[in-house]
């Protein structure tokens, strides 16, 4: 192996875009563990590499290294946006992205990033999750209830009945002390469905009517 590397190492110096040279030299360094020159190369195939299918691989390949073996965030995060910039919808890069921009507390990024998974949703389950994630995130990252009160209402004008936007709207119209509109909420779910909920929607509703009405 440590002759191989040379060769490679020497190749190299003399050519520094030869692909072939900087692959064989890639796969020296990684089976040796050399994780920060594994890196290196990598992103000197990316930067050489003009197929456009095996330059993603390498940036989801130079990802990875980053975000498993060398444990950096930072430049984890910078891999991962390049995966998106080759493709904008790749969804492992998203899920990735997300929460690496959470761990940084990086909260518009990660909002722009929800938005982009709702936008390329196949359908109305996987709209319905990144719209819970951007409520969540609009109360606990920007205190703002009323933009996570939009939110919920726009995921249950896709599925009337989800049981988890019910609960945090009826929380926040609560904290908001919408008095009337959560009213009108709970009627609407007894109505459809009087035993829905952790705590049945007529207790609460009678609790708002003896406590705030």
């Amino acid at each position: 192996m440590g002759k191989a590397g040379a060769c490679y190492a020497m190749w190299v110096d003399v050519d520094g875009s030869d692909l072939e040279a900087l692959a064989g030299l890639t796969r020296v360094r990684a089976a040796e563990g050399k994780h920060s020159e594994v890196a290196d190369l990598l992103t000197r195939r990316i930067d050489a590499e003009m197929d456009p299918d095996t330059r993603l691989g390498l940036r989801r390949e130079l990802a990875a290294l980053y975000a498993g073996a060398l444990a950096d965030p930072r430049k984890a995060t910078e891999a991962y946006e390049g995966v998106l910039d080759e493709a904008p919808t790749d969804r492992a890069a998203i899920a990735e992205l997300e929460a690496l921009y959470e761990q940084q507390k990086r909260w518009e990024d990660l909002r722009s990033l929800l938005e982009r998974r709702h936008d390329n949703a196949e359908n109305d389950a996987e709209r319905v999750a990144a719209k819970v994630r951007l409520a969540r995130l609009e109360e606990t990252a920007f205190g703002r209830r009323a933009q996570a009160i939009e939110q919920l209402i726009e995921i249950l004008q896709i599925d009337p009945n989800h049981g988890e936007a019910l609960d945090e709207l009826e929380r926040l119209l609560a904290a908001e002390k919408k008095w009337d509109e959560l009213v009108d909420r709970l009627e609407q779910r007894i109505e459809a469905n009087p035993g829905a909920g952790s705590v049945p929607p007529l207790e609460r509703l009678a609790v708002v009517h003896r406590d705030q009405r």
